[in-house]
């Protein structure tokens, strides 16, 4: 696999990561609390500066999705590595003590066999990543 397929790869499996983390934890809150009013607060860490480019379109995610949420959903941002080392964010999204993180390739390679078993799961039919360390 050549170079760039394999950082499409990388950012490919972050992207999804990022999306059903959110979304499962979205999901879980509103069949907690039966679908009322409370507000979810989604926790996002990474190692970037706050200067970076992807972290402001990470202010701008979390902008827009308090406008279209009508302010029901929110993100707390942490940057420059407040909560941790990546490694140590994907571990965090594992336990469920974290909604989201943006990590680079090389922090990933050490999780390609849990993606499989994620993958496995969801793709034979058993509907939900549960028990596989996605969902707490």
């Amino acid at each position: 696999m050549n170079k760039s397929a394999s950082f499409f790869a990388g950012g490919l499996l972050v992207g999804a990561l990022l999306a059903s983390s959110g979304f499962s934890l979205f999901l879980r809150s509103q069949k907690g609390d039966g679908g009322s009013q409370s507000q979810l607060v989604l926790k996002l860490g990474h190692g970037l500066d706050t200067a970076h480019p992807v972290h402001v379109a990470m202010e701008f995610m979390k902008d827009r999705l308090e406008e279209l949420s009508g302010g029901q959903v929110s993100i707390d941002i942490y940057p420059s590595s407040v909560l941790g080392s990546e490694t140590q964010c994907i571990e965090q999204l594992q336990n469920g003590s974290l909604a989201m993180t943006k990590t680079s390739a090389a922090a990933m390679e050490n999780y390609v066999a849990w993606f499989e078993r994620v993958h496995e799961a969801i793709s034979h039919g058993k509907g939900s990543a549960e028990g596989h360390g996605v969902c707490a």
